[in-house]
């Protein structure tokens, strides 16, 4: 027999379908072909398979006439109305958490996509792949999506932040100037993977909205939900977590071991004896999250070695030289002028 799809959080398809109603759409025509009902609206926690939601948005589409629904929607959609997620992501210290959490945490809304953020220290990329449909199929949903996370990124950092370059996997005939005018940047249809790609210092930047006090009680509770649907990263979401305190604490250089235990809840006895089973150390992460940004900085920016170094929490120019040259066999300047 075939799988039964796994229902996902739907209080965005909620959302769309009840701007359709207001636009003076009749719950028939909103939800026709979609396999979803007005029962949808009145649900406090709505629920639906992944298909049923971005069905939603496709039908809308057509219904509006607007082939940039989804995009327009999540424009103006403040994705604290996502519950749990929304509120880590916007409750994060720097915009690099920012995207750290919503990587880690989207498990509690939906099973269905895969965030990287494997590139993300290096790089400044961010990336998303659906699991269950194409993303052509989902195309309208995706571009909401993306389009609420980056409002609220942008709102949160009180800059007008921007990336470098933004990729879809799927394609458009249409609307591609718009897009790339509001996210700043070029938008690529037809890429390998979803992604975004941010500019080096951008990652630093504080969040208006950080409150880290909250954001420990709703980690923890996020962590409990993704326990109990078999999906904890373990001992590697520990060390992530440590990375997302550091990186807050970096340029500040208040990144000691006291300082990121007492912002996860632990004594740094108890944090450090967690790393060690997880088989790396604070020590391990600090210096690789280091290196990482050290290289990226040299390489993609031109903030000054000073700068640099103020950025990785250094007391001067002289510690970041001696640490890169351990890392690297190289000066900072040798490297950034190959």
């Amino acid at each position: 027999m075939p799988r039964t799809p796994a229902p996902q959080n739907a209080i965005f398809a909620q959302l769309a379908a009840r701007h359709l109603l207001a636009q003076g759409c009749t719950p028939a025509a909103v939800f026709a072909g979609t396999g979803l009902g007005r029962g949808l609206l009145n649900q406090e926690e709505p629920t639906a398979p992944f298909a049923a939601i971005s069905g939603v948005f496709g039908r809308a589409a057509e219904l509006t006439g607007d082939p940039l629904f989804g995009f327009h929607l999540g424009c103006g959609t403040d994705l604290r109305s996502a519950g749990l997620l929304g509120y880590i992501a916007c409750s994060s210290p720097t915009a690099g958490c920012f995207l750290r959490n919503t990587a880690r945490y989207a498990g509690v809304m939906s099973d269905v996509w895969d965030l990287g953020t494997s590139r993300l220290a290096s790089h400044g990329e961010i990336s998303w792949a659906c699991k269950t449909v194409s993303g052509q199929q989902a195309h309208q949903y995706t571009e909401f999506l993306a389009a609420v996370f980056f409002t609220a990124l942008r709102k949160a950092t009180e800059t007008g932040i921007e990336p470098q370059e933004a990729g879809f996997t799927h394609l458009r005939s249409s609307g591609a100037d718009e897009m790339a005018a509001y996210f700043g940047c070029p938008v690529t249809f037809g890429a390998p993977a979803g992604c975004f790609v941010f500019k080096p210092e951008d990652l630093e930047l504080p969040l208006a909205s950080a409150d880290r006090i909250l954001l420990r009680l709703l980690r923890a509770y996020g962590d409990q939900l993704l326990q109990g649907q078999g999906q904890r990263r373990g001992s590697s979401g520990l060390a992530a977590q440590v990375e997302d305190a550091v990186s807050a604490r970096l340029s500040s250089g208040s990144a000691t071991l006291g300082n990121v235990a007492a912002d996860l809840g632990m004594s740094p006895r108890t944090l450090s004896r967690k790393l060690a089973q997880a088989g790396t150390s604070y020590f391990t992460i600090l210096e690789e999250l280091r290196k990482a940004l050290a290289v990226r900085y040299l390489r993609e920016s031109g903030l000054a070695l000073a700068e640099i170094a103020f950025l990785l929490g250094y007391s001067g120019l002289s510690s970041f030289s001696e640490a890169f040259r351990r890392w690297t066999g190289q000066s900072p300047g040798h490297f950034r002028s190959r």
